[in-house]
């Protein structure tokens, strides 16, 4: 009689430790959830200020490479420009155009000269460092081809049967070394050093390296 009562307290006294377990585990398990949430957020503001940062496409310069809305992975670090480079850069002053950063492509680098064949939308960027060439005729009696420009001549924006937009400045454009020629891939919308001139390497914010969203277009950007 009195083992079986012992058994019956025994029993009623280890019931409640069952639900101490139950919450003392869901305790553990929401800790260890907001360390994970943490650990991440932290991970992510050291990787955005050290190595790249979101931009967001803003206007239509860049169709249909880019289209508004597109969110975008660039990045500076140990960044050197390149022709085709699509870059995010502060406007200069000169440009008086926007706020916001803008989005264009590297069409010439420090040292190289620009001429714009505007009727034939071609665009000629060459080494000249005794300026000897400088009218079409010279730069195609040189040998010098045009850039291909493939990103161009595949755009739903590109009109071969409109001339491209001049706005009255003197080619052929010749770079310091530390400035870089930008143009949008949607050249007749798009206000670029065509306007405003060369930019210098100083006010790039960094390369586009992917596009995050929408998720369906992830992925490098050419």
């Amino acid at each position: 009689m009195n083992n079986d009562y012992n058994e019956i307290i025994t029993e009623e006294e280890n019931l409640p430790e069952e639900p101490q377990k139950k919450k003392n585990g869901a305790l553990r398990e929401a800790f260890d959830w907001l360390e994970i949430i943490v650990l991440s957020l932290a991970f992510v503001l050291v990787f955005f200020t050290y190595f790249g940062r979101l931009a967001v496409v803003q206007q239509t310069s860049m169709l249909h490479t880019l289209e508004p809305g597109n969110t975008l992975f660039i990045s500076d670090v140990f960044y050197e420009p390149e022709i085709g480079d699509i870059i995010v850069f502060h406007a200069p002053d000169s440009a008086n155009i926007h706020d916001e950063p803008l989005i264009k492509r590297v069409i010439a680098t420090g040292g190289q000269s620009v001429y714009i064949d505007f009727p034939n939308w071609a665009v000629y960027v060459y080494d000249d460092p005794e300026c000897k060439y400088n009218t079409l005729e010279d730069i195609k009696a040189a040998g010098i081809t045009p850039l291909p420009e493939e990103y161009i001549k595949n755009n739903k924006a590109y009109k071969p049967e409109q001339t491209m937009n001049f706005v009255g400045k003197m080619y052929p454009v010749r770079l310091e070394e530390d400035e870089l020629f930008v143009m949008g891939d949607n050249r007749q919308v798009s206000s670029d050093s065509r306007a405003f001139g060369p930019i210098k390497e100083s006010y790039v914010l960094g390369k586009v390296i992917t596009r995050l969203f929408p998720i369906s277009e992830f992925g490098g950007v050419d």
